[in-house]
């Protein structure tokens, strides 16, 4: 799969790549796509099922490096659920053909929706978008998905809205998801997700402490990601040189802190997967 920059979009480099590749044109999933959960996974199987059935068409997904609520200082906004390089991954899993991925500005968030749609259909040719029911893009978020079907019919594209997707009779929400995690409900969010949680710990501040060598400490400050205020919970672990192992993660509030088995002294993490929370073990404060 293909990353580009929205500015490989506007430049004409995408159309160009598009058809070196041997595409004339593309299907277009659109959204935030954090912490990329069962609804969203519905969205990206519509784009995946369009190429699949027209021969040339390339299948991609415009998104954010960080929803905009991020990028704006939102009061309300807890933290993201992916980091840029598991999101598309995720993506690549899911069959993708290209991400665009849009570093929100100031400058970005004047463009119209309309404006918007058009760069999409002019510079990657697309002939088909999906997205959900609550999405909206534009300046002010001027363009919602009726505006987004009227602007299709009248440019000669399809466009499919796909519905909320729902879980226990809970509709599955990025939001939702985000406070369970935030309040330790780790195996309900994994539900959620259909996967589970993952911490991307590339880059991420660890160090060890001569009064507890079988530890591992992870600054909660070095990592973008929402984490659980307080717990203990059932993990996956997955290091460099393919060391993968069971474990139990605590968090603590300055740190995660990790139980290493004796034989993984010198780990090199790339990522914790969360899978169901611990009752009954305090973390400490």
């Amino acid at each position: 799969m293909t990353i580009f920059s929205w500015e490989d979009i506007t430049s004409g480099t995408f159309a160009k790549k598009l058809r070196e590749n041997g595409f004339y044109a593309s299907a277009v999933a659109t959204g935030g796509f954090d912490g990329l959960h069962r609804g969203h996974r519905a969205i990206i199987e519509s784009v995946v099922a369009f190429r699949n059935a027209h021969p040339g068409t390339a299948a991609g997904a415009v998104t954010f490096r960080h929803p905009p609520k991020a990028s704006l200082g939102t009061t309300s906004y807890s933290g993201d659920l992916s980091t840029l390089r598991l999101k598309t991954d995720t993506f690549a899993e899911w069959g993708l053909d290209f991400a665009v991925v849009i570093d929100f500005s100031d400058d970005f968030s004047k463009i119209k929706g309309k404006d918007f749609l058009s760069i999409l259909k002019d510079s990657c040719s697309m002939q088909f978008a999906a997205a959900g029911s609550d999405f909206r893009c534009g300046y002010k978020l001027d363009t919602g998905v009726a505006e987004m079907d009227a602007y299709a019919a009248q440019n000669g594209f399809a466009l499919l809205v796909v519905e909320d997707v729902l879980y226990e009779g809970e509709r599955i929400s990025s939001s939702a998801i985000r406070k369970y995690i935030s309040d330790g409900y780790i195996a309900k969010a994994s539900r959620l997700l259909d996967h589970p949680y993952t911490i991307d710990c590339a880059g991420a501040e660890i160090c060890a402490r001569n009064d507890e060598p079988r530890s591992l400490f992870i600054a909660r400050g070095s990592l973008m990601q929402i984490l659980p205020q307080s717990g203990a919970f059932k993990v996956s672990v997955y290091a460099a040189d393919s060391v993968h192992f069971q474990s139990v993660l605590f968090a603590e509030s300055q740190f995660l802190r990790l139980d290493i088995p004796p034989e993984y002294e010198n780990l090199v993490l790339d990522r914790i997967d969360l899978t169901e929370e611990i009752s009954g073990i305090k973390a400490k404060t």
